[in-house]
């Protein structure tokens, strides 16, 4: 749970972000930001401008917060806006965003994750491409998620692995579900332990595999 001083108490301090407005809007903290800031991506560099609106439920972090952009749009024709009536921020999957927040699930990352967007966007307006690897969105995009943490391509073998967790000792030494030969103590223990650490991210995999398993119908 978090509360709007404690909100408030993580904004503050970052540097290239002007807190305009911050309410508590029934189990929502909404606050109203000002970008200023520089960006840099793949050594372009551009001036954030941008005034943005987020709502972060209190039940952070059991429920990930939406951002959206507002006042004179500008951020337009963007491939990573979500098609909702306020054009949220399509910021990354879930599972993306919490890795992101760390084990702690700091939302002053968020706020930073929100500056890269901001960032990547100009890069995109100015280039026409993103110089990163993008993610489908919708279900592809979660499939794609695990496949760069798992770092194996086969949904099927995903699956297995993901239902695993929470790992324990008794897996270390048997035979890696993924066919790499190796002992799981060799090859993905250690990735599927640091999902041990975060109910949150636990209870996101068990929403995800389902989501996964929908896909191979």
């Amino acid at each position: 749970m978090i509360s709007l001083p404690a909100v408030r108490g993580v904004i503050l301090p970052i540097r290239g972000i002007e807190l305009l407005h911050i309410e508590e809007d029934g189990d929502t903290v909404l606050v109203r930001l000002k970008y200023s800031g520089r960006g840099e991506v793949n050594k372009a560099k551009f001036f954030l401008n941008h005034f943005v609106e987020v709502e972060i439920p209190k039940t952070f972090p059991q429920d990930l917060p939406v951002t959206y952009e507002i006042g004179e749009k500008q951020i337009r024709n963007y491939h990573h806006i979500n098609p909702d009536k306020k054009g949220s921020f399509c910021l990354g999957t879930e599972f993306d965003i919490r890795k992101h927040l760390g084990i702690r699930n700091d939302l002053k990352r968020y706020f930073y994750l929100i500056a890269d967007y901001i960032t990547l966007y100009l890069y995109f307006d100015s280039y026409g491409n993103v110089p990163l690897k993008e993610r489908s969105h919708g279900e592809q995009g979660i499939f794609e998620a695990y496949q760069d943490f798992l770092k194996i391509k086969d949904i099927h073998q995903i699956i297995y692995l993901l239902s695993l967790v929470p790992v324990s000792n008794i897996h270390r030494n048997l035979p890696c579900p993924c066919g790499s030969g190796k002992k799981m103590k060799k090859c993905h223990y250690y990735p599927l332990q640091q999902l041990n650490k975060s109910t949150n991210k636990k209870k996101q995999i068990y929403k995800d595999i389902e989501i996964l398993k929908y896909l191979l119908r």
